[in-house]
């Protein structure tokens, strides 16, 4: 087993903080030591860690359910391996990643050690699953752009319901606000963000195509923090907008550039307890932390394909705790950081 696949496992199986840092290297007298790979550079203090990388179920050692692999034993191996992994949602107990190159959503879950690709819901083949969102219970929700439609699976990766809504013309972006019951899905081609309840309801809609505030250029993702508000990306006009639950335009930030803290081709967003924003740059090959308020405080990677570069990142997920997922596309894999404490006054 790999020292990066060791690590990963043990974080997604046991949970524990203290899994969460490169162990020292068990080498032999006189070797190197072991370096950790954080942001910003030594000697300013550490913000962000890498952890580890995830490109299928092999690495996490993780096992399918039984009639799965009474399937495949009828049928043949099925590749686990995610292709173009996009769009992400995390939360202790599971990751969900979509792949639209595999027309599929893969289900990692670390309380049961197990993982599903799910590729179907109920009789309809996913064609471009885009967006993944993990509500209450484990209920998952996925956006496909291509066939117009929400589709709700449960904590196992069962198909529920689909969500069809005859005004959306390409559901891209998808969040869930648990604590106040709504599910946010961005509509790229007609530059909006549709609001339902947690059952497919529709509850409201706001924005327009343009370029002024409460406007979008072709949006991409969407990400909520804890008091509700909703951070979607407005991807060709190269900003991040903030709105209330409703839809009130509060805030934006960013703008089209080559300097720090300008975007490129923003697309996904997450957002940490402390209300710091994550956006990725697939241009940049970067993750751009910025403050509540826009403020740039970080930026996290460059391209390649080494531990922390990127060749054209999509999704962000946090996961509630302080794991940083993000959709590392073209490389295939998913790329683990640990969001650090923040140290107070020496």
């Amino acid at each position: 087993m790999t020292r990066t696949r060791a690590i990963v496992t043990a974080i997604l199986a046991a949970g524990a903080t203290a899994c969460l840092v490169f162990p020292a290297a068990a080498a032999s007298p006189g070797a190197a030591p072991e370096i950790r790979l954080v942001w910003p550079s030594p000697p300013d203090p550490a913000r962000i860690e890498y952890v580890g990388s995830i490109s299928g179920a092999a690495d996490l050692g993780f096992r399918k359910a039984w009639y799965e692999r009474l399937w495949e034993f009828l049928a043949g191996p099925d590749d686990e391996r995610m292709l173009r992994p996009f769009g992400l949602s995390a939360h202790p107990e599971k990751l969900c990643v979509a792949d639209p190159s595999a027309q599929a959503v893969h289900l990692f879950d670390r309380k049961a050690q197990r993982y599903r690709k799910v590729s179907m819901a109920g009789r309809t083949r996913l064609a471009s699953p885009v967006g993944v969102a993990i509500g209450p219970n484990g209920s998952i929700y996925v956006t496909d752009s291509v066939l117009a439609k929400v589709f709700v699976f449960n904590d196992s990766g069962r198909f529920v319901r689909e969500i069809a809504d005859a005004g959306l013309a390409r559901p891209t972006g998808i969040a869930v606000d648990a604590v106040r019951g709504r599910l946010y899905v961005v509509d790229s081609v007609a530059g909006r963000v549709v609001a339902f309840d947690l059952d497919g309801k529709r509850l409201n809609q706001f924005g327009r195509t343009g370029t002024g505030p409460g406007e979008f250029n072709r949006p991409t993702h969407v990400a909520v923090n804890a008091k509700g508000d909703v951070y979607v990306v407005d991807t060709l006009n190269h900003r991040v907008q903030a709105f209330t639950e409703e839809g009130a335009f509060l805030a934006s930030f960013g703008r089209l550039g080559n300097g720090t803290g300008d975007f490129a081709s923003p697309k996904g967003a997450a957002v940490d307890g402390r209300g710091q924003v994550y956006v990725v740059d697939a241009l940049f090959d970067a993750v751009q932390v910025f403050d509540p308020g826009g403020r740039l405080l970080l930026v996290l990677g460059r391209q390649g394909n080494k531990e922390g570069e990127f060749w054209l990142p999509a999704g962000i997920a946090y996961d509630g705790r302080d794991l940083l997922y993000v959709a590392d596309s073209y490389n295939g894999r998913i790329q683990v950081f640990r969001v650090l404490p923040e140290r107070g006054p020496s």
